[in-house]
């Protein structure tokens, strides 16, 4: 399988940086950027790549960002796979932690495979091939069918290490379909060694050669340069195996040449391997003893740079935790600032509401108050007019009454007159002058009445 394995580089790309995140205000903003810029360097400019992605999570970690901090590792993860297999682990399952808490299942798909390769380095072939089966279920029902030819990629090397060629060749097929269809080129000449290197095994040298042939072309056509050295890591194996020792020793010398211009250190490792090898088998005892010696350098100096590495880790764990402490107590005070302020809030809301209910109390009061002195107003206008409606009703019968009186006086002092007149009358006229009197005094009765 084709891995990513480089030499950690702490390189000053300070002024490169600064260049991109110097005018952009958001945190997250740069996160991004910084990820982009990696990812389209990744395979011509490795120091400066490797820069971006930790400056990205430096930046991360400082603003607790979750998705930032998992596609940091996890591109971290990848350059230190087959270099350094417990730092790579380590960063692969913390960007794994972050990216559930993102909810990002592409990015979890992406991790599942890169977990696949650990296995995969660690020779644990069926654990291997469990997490490439995850890493495809996401993919194909979320439709990226370009990044799971990547992982029918793997699924075909795992299965040559555990089953005979023609089942993997079905996975590259795939593979090689599916990346030919979306023009992704470096998939594709990555699929082209991996079919070399099963045709190999199974001593189909030319066939081999075809398909190196073609990744080759793809890598000049495309600057793909850093998948050189197994380019000719792979030509040295098919010609070591056919006994072409002179061949076999040209094409790794190119890819000593090649890892060392890419600082990967697996495939120089594997170049200064193969040297020594061709030259043990052509008696040439001296430049192989020169080349074993290279080795065990190499690969002392790994083991070198991996205490290092750890020393690295160890600071960057220690500066974390530090500004982990000044967040959680910066957090602490803007918490404790937040519920302050709510309870300021509470109090403001408290008396408000018992100022308005006051307020309400006393228009209610008042308006309760005026209510009634209207109708205390409209009380005493019934009554004033009752009053003056009976004191007009006693003055219209006491203007009645001294009618009647009048009216009676009147009478009885024209009855009066009368008598008096028919006193010295004759008798027939007295009697005449009685009739007309009690004529007269019917007529009054009746009208009185």
């Amino acid at each position: 399988m084709v891995i990513v394995a480089l030499k950690p580089i702490y390189g000053n790309n300070d002024s490169k940086i600064d260049s991109i995140v110097r005018n952009v205000e958001s945190d997250s903003l740069k996160v991004h950027l910084l990820l982009k810029e990696a990812s389209a360097i990744t395979w011509s400019d490795v120091h400066t790549a490797q820069a971006y992605l930790i400056k990205a999570l430096d930046i991360a970690e400082k603003i607790n960002y979750s998705k930032g901090i998992a596609y940091s590792k996890f591109e971290l993860s990848k350059f230190y796979s087959g270099y350094d297999f417990e730092l790579s682990e380590k960063f692969i399952l913390e960007a794994l932690t972050h990216a559930n808490e993102a909810r990002d299942s592409l990015l979890i798909a992406k991790i599942y495979c890169s977990i696949g390769v650990l296995k995969y380095d660690s020779k644990v072939y069926n654990e291997a091939e469990d997490f490439y089966h995850k890493a495809l279920k996401i993919l194909l029902r979320n439709g990226q069918d370009s990044i799971a030819a990547q992982v029918y990629n793997n699924l075909g090397v795992t299965f040559d290490k555990i089953y005979h060629y023609s089942i993997p060749n079905l996975f590259y097929d795939k593979a090689i379909k599916i990346n030919k269809a979306n023009n992704n080129y470096l998939c594709l000449a990555t699929n082209y060694i991996n079919l070399a290197e099963g045709l190999h095994t199974s001593g189909k040298y030319q066939e081999a050669e075809e398909y190196l042939k073609e990744s080759y072309v793809l890598v000049k056509e495309n600057n793909f340069s850093r998948l050189l050295p197994w380019i000719y890591n792979s030509y040295c194996d098919i010609f070591a195996s056919q006994d072409k020792n002179d061949l076999a020793i040209i094409y790794a010398d190119s890819a000593l040449h090649q890892s060392k211009l890419h600082l990967n250190l697996i495939q120089e490792l594997e170049a200064l391997k193969r040297l020594h090898e061709s030259y043990y088998k052509k008696n040439d005892l001296n430049n192989a003893y020169i080349f074993f010696k290279l080795y065990c350098s190499v690969n002392d100096s790994i083991k070198e740079n991996h205490q290092l590495k750890q020393m690295d880790v160890f600071e960057l764990k220690l500066k974390y935790s530090e500004e982990l402490k000044q967040q959680q107590l910066d957090k602490a005070l803007l918490k404790n600032q937040i519920y302050k302020k709510k309870i300021t809030n509470i109090w403001i809301i408290l008396l408000s509401s018992f100022i308005i209910l006051i307020l309400l109390l006393a228009f209610t009061f008042q308006r309760a108050r005026l209510k009634r002195k209207t109708l205390e107003k409209k009380n005493i206008q019934l009554e004033n007019e009752k009053i003056n409606s009976k004191l007009e009703y006693k003055n219209k019968e006491l203007t009645t009454n001294v009618m009647y009186l009048l009216k009676k006086n009147e009478f009885i002092a024209s009855v009066s007159n009368q008598l008096k007149t028919i006193i010295n009358e004759d008798e027939k006229s007295r009697k005449n002058a009685f009739n007309k009197i009690l004529h007269e005094l019917s007529r009054s009765i009746c009208w009185l009445l």
